[in-house]
């Protein structure tokens, strides 16, 4: 009877490590799945981030552009009164 018990003992010993390989190959799995996910997201992310990194830079291109835009406009509006008041003084003088 002693050798049946232990014999009982051996296979449920190793049904119990066949458990604990198919379990620990399940958890590898798992994890790597885990780490594809992670990396994806992590690449999304990164992804999304330089979009928004290229939209920002050029908003702050169109905007810069614009402002030099107004200010060339502000500096010919300018330019023109002097010109004006440099031609209305040259005609007075012709004038005399």
């Amino acid at each position: 009877m002693g050798d049946h018990i232990e014999e009982k003992v051996a296979e449920i010993g190793a049904e119990v490590e066949a458990m604990l390989k198919d379990v620990n190959l399940g958890l590898s799995i798992v994890r790597k799945d885990i780490k594809k996910r992670c990396l994806k997201e992590k690449k999304r992310v990164r992804e999304k981030k330089r979009a928004e990194e290229e939209k920002r830079a050029k908003e702050e291109k169109r905007v810069k552009e614009e402002k030099r835009v107004k200010e060339e406009e502000i500096l010919v509006k300018e330019a023109n009164k002097v010109d004006k008041r440099v031609r209305k003084s040259n005609a007075k003088r012709k004038g005399k």
